[in-house]
This record gives structure tokens, C-alpha cells and sequence, in this order.
């Protein structure tokens, strides 16, 4: 069998990758994650400045029990499986 070779087409991952449809589900699975890790944690996205532009999501803490909430329990370690 003959070897396979692939081009990428980087324009078309480009794209993709800062669409408004993938910034839905970046933002989608912030959300998950802030929810799972409990009261006091936000998720927000964003178009990053690196990689193209690509779409980035984060969720973080907004109070001061959140923060010791992931300090000793790893509340947001430990919701990065959540589903949204």
C-alpha cells in the first residue's frame, strides 16, 4: 500500500477555530465548569491573540471562598469533566 500523504489547509483551520460557532461551544464548556465547581466561580471567552486568533475560554473564581474552594479542594480541578 502506498504511503497517504495529507496537507493541511491551515486557512480553513484558521477559520474554523475563530468562529462564533466554536466560541458557542468554548463558552458552552466554560460554563460546565464554573457551574460543576459551585457558587462563586464565572466562565467568559474571548478571541485570543496567539494561534491564529482562536477562540479561548476560561472559568475562574470571584469570591474569596471560591478561590480557597479550589485552593484546598481543587473545586475547578476537578470540574474540568463537567458537561454542558
Amino acid at each position: 500500500m502506498g504511503k497517504v500523504k495529507i496537507k493541511w489547509n491551515s486557512a480553513a483551520f484558521k477559520q474554523i477555530l475563530s468562529s462564533s460557532g466554536m466560541r458557542n461551544i468554548v463558552q458552552g464548556r466554560a460554563d460546565a465548569i464554573a457551574r460543576a465547581a459551585g457558587e462563586g466561580f464565572e466562565a467568559d471567552s474571548m478571541q485570543g491573540g496567539y494561534g491564529g486568533g482562536r477562540v479561548i475560554g476560561f472559568a475562574r473564581s470571584t469570591t474569596y471562598q471560591a478561590r480557597r474552594a479550589e485552593a484546598k479542594n481543587k473545586a475547578l480541578s476537578k470540574a474540568m469533566d463537567a458537561r454542558g
